[in-house]
């Protein structure tokens, strides 16, 4: 689907179908961001319903199960299982973890999918994915190495690290680049608009200082992996639109498939 039709054209074809159902039917059948997310579900299907029942109780003693972390998560001390940097980037944490980021993934997407064949949006995908997910595991390491920045965590080897964030952060940062002017409505606040690129900003900048007060993983979220995500994806934008000007598409509706959390409209 990528391969043969233009951005706006796999937009107007979704909406040729009038039911909800449908238009999520043709997203999950024809493009690879509805794939993507199929997979999130199958990979969440797995952690919480087929490996209690077949292999064993996830939290054992009050603790996440050794084992069910080493399939599903990337963790400190357990940086040796080349798996688990794959398969951390298709896992979620909780039913909200993966809604949110099968909306996210959902919304931006879309936008990027048709300028690219499916095997180098998957690519794209997991490389952004893995870059931002090292990079967080490094200067977890590294911050507790050196006592310079503490960690939100009791005990380093709590960290555990999971869900697509990374991945759909680099998506972000390239959208950012390619119409930094975009205005973003979020649904369920519909009163809020606002620009990408502004947004964006404010997201690093909150993260950040977030990291400085409460630490590495404050609130047990990935931020040092949003963020590298976000500047990985940017710095792949520059090359693609800037420096290498790639024709794309503009579009200037509203996409609003009622699934969606963000509304993006290019100005």
């Amino acid at each position: 689907m990528a391969d043969d039709l233009s951005e706006k054209h796999l937009i107007e074809v979704i909406y040729t179908h009038e039911k909800l159902s449908e238009k999520i039917k043709f997203i999950i059948k024809n493009t690879i961001t509805g794939q993507i997310i199929s997979l999130f579900w199958v990979m969440f299907i797995i952690q919480f319903i087929i490996y209690p029942i077949f292999i064993g109780p996830i939290i054992i003693n009050e603790t996440i199960s050794t084992h069910w972390s080493s399939l599903f998560t990337l963790s400190v001390g357990n940086e040796q299982y080349v798996w688990t940097y794959f398969t951390s980037i298709f896992s979620h944490g909780g039913i909200f973890h993966i809604i949110l980021n099968s909306i996210v993934l959902f919304s931006f997407g879309l936008i990027i999918e048709n300028e690219f064949s499916k095997k180098q949006y998957l690519a794209m995908f997991i490389l952004f994915g893995l870059i931002a997910n090292i990079a967080q595991i490094l200067t977890v390491n590294v911050a507790y190495s050196i006592n310079f920045i503490p960690i939100y965590i009791e005990s380093i080897d709590e960290f555990m690290l999971l869900g697509a964030s990374g991945a759909i952060a680099g998506f972000i940062g390239l959208v950012t680049i390619k119409a930094p002017n975009a205005i973003i409505q979020i649904i369920i606040l519909p009163f809020i608009k606002f620009k990408l690129i502004t947004g964006v900003i404010l997201f690093l900048l909150l993260s950040n200082l977030l990291i400085l007060v409460y630490g590495f993983g404050a609130f047990n979220i990935a931020h040092v992996a949003h963020i590298v995500g976000i500047l990985s994806g940017m710095i792949y934008g520059i090359k693609l639109y800037v420096i290498e000007d790639v024709e794309y598409v503009v579009r200037t509706q509203y996409y609003n498939f009622k699934l969606l959390y963000f509304m993006v409209r290019y100005i």
